[in-house]
């Protein structure tokens, strides 16, 4: 028998075993709370890609998190500014 893990190792998807699934379920609902376009992430890190005109306030998605059991460090928290 041969397993092909087709996940990417960091970036769109977590794709690291049980955590990685754990952690893309946490991208998955934060997607479906938020109007987001988009969620990338590496390692302990999440990249918010959001339309220019939707008002999403970081502390919200933190709240979420932290509702669903993930920890974020909110030390490393900067709000989402457009570019």
């Amino acid at each position: 028998h041969l397993l092909i893990d087709t996940a990417v190792s960091f970036g769109r998807v977590a794709g690291c075993g049980t955590f990685g699934r754990v952690a893309d379920a946490w991208r998955e609902t934060i997607l479906y709370e938020f109007n987001l376009v988009n969620i990338f992430r590496w390692v302990d890190e999440a990249f918010f890609l959001k339309e220019f005109e939707e008002v999403i306030e970081m502390q919200t998605t933190v709240e979420k998190s932290q509702e669903l059991g993930v920890k974020t460090n909110i030390n490393k928290l900067a709000a989402l500014e457009p570019e």
